[in-house]
């Protein structure tokens, strides 16, 4: 795989004998997790030097079987930690906690790392200047076809976040920033992350993106984005779950204007920045939640009919649509901002 990264961020990127913790939260997902772990019994970085942790996070399938069995397969240290249900933002607390070695990479129970996927999140670290790393999560080739459109919609927004780490895109170099921080494939320096707090346990969304933007505010960190760390990324996830992420994105960001962590200015602008349609759904929850509410009906039902007829790129812009206009109605409420 190529790796877009110029001689600016890749002039320290040296393989060291860097000791790793890799940390997986997980939730009634053992099938999922079963191919994760397998992914990581496969990995070219040398056993002695990683330890695998598994949060449960008060699962009741059988989570424990899976992790043992990779367990008795592999040479590298594996551990099982269960606790009550809390939410992913604990269960990574719980890791990083119970982690015995300085770098800490995130990886979520439906990524499955390619071989190479620990060496390159560990050969950032070896130059004594702190990096966070983010390595890219894509579809399987194989299952594409056959995924729900909603969770094709969603590889087709982080592929375009990918663009813009590629030749002629805004990031080329592969420096980039806080906000682009996603705990499903990452790593960061242990230290730095008991420093800052950890996880902020009031966020269920946008959790690593806040702790991002308190690392950067905090330390000379360096945000990079490498393609060889790659996660291939299979999401289960209902209609309705899917419903629930873009809302919950809404009341965090009210949440972060209430603390003070964002402007609405940058929110608002990033409203404006985006397609024309998105536009007016904006201002419609703003101005009238009745209209937002039969708006989003109306998307809904357009985007599953679409979907049903094979109209894919038209259900994709409802999806687009009916995204922007729950998260606006959800930021709305919660911000009460008139």
């Amino acid at each position: 795989m190529e790796s877009f990264v110029t001689d600016d961020c890749a002039e320290n990127k040296k393989l060291g004998d860097i000791r790793v913790s890799v940390v997986i939260p997980t939730f009634n997902r053992a099938s999922s997790l079963a191919v994760t772990l397998a992914g990581l019994s496969r990995q070219t970085l040398s056993p002695e030097l990683f330890e695998v942790i598994v949060v449960s996070d008060g699962c009741t399938d059988n989570t424990g079987e899976v992790v043992s069995r990779y367990d008795a397969s592999v040479l590298n240290e594996v551990r099982l930690i269960k606790q009550a249900n809390n939410g992913p933002s604990a269960a990574r607390n719980r890791g990083i906690a119970e982690a015995k070695h300085e770098l800490i990479v995130f990886l979520d129970d439906d990524v499955e790392p390619i071989p190479s996927f620990l060496e390159s999140h560990s050969s950032w670290q070896s130059s004594g200047q702190p990096f966070a790393v983010i390595g890219p999560m894509f579809p399987d080739p194989a299952l594409q076809s056959q995924e729900p459109f909603w969770i094709s919609w969603e590889h087709s927004k982080l592929g375009r976040v990918y663009d813009m780490f590629r030749p002629g895109g805004p990031y080329p170099d592969g420096c980039c920033g806080p906000t682009h921080f996603y705990s499903g494939n990452a790593s960061v320096l242990r230290s730095l992350i008991v420093s800052s707090g950890g996880f902020d346990l009031r966020y269920k969304r946008q959790e690593d993106v806040e702790l991002a933007n308190r690392l950067a505010a905090q330390f000379p960190i360096k945000f990079v984005f490498d393609f060889n760390a790659i996660g291939i990324h299979r999401p289960v996830r209902s209609f309705e779950s899917w419903l629930k992420i873009p809302q919950d994105y809404g009341r965090l960001d009210a949440q972060r204007l209430a603390d003070g962590t964002a402007t609405y200015e940058s929110i608002r602008r990033n409203l404006e920045d985006r397609h024309y349609l998105s536009r007016l759904l904006a201002k419609a929850a703003k101005r009238s939640p009745i209209t937002a509410d039969l708006t989003i009906g109306a998307l809904q039902s357009a985007a599953l009919l679409a979907s049903r007829i094979r109209l894919n790129r038209t259900a994709n812009l409802l999806l687009s649509g009916l995204y922007n206009a729950l998260y606006c109605r959800a930021f709305y409420k919660a911000s009460k901002i008139t």
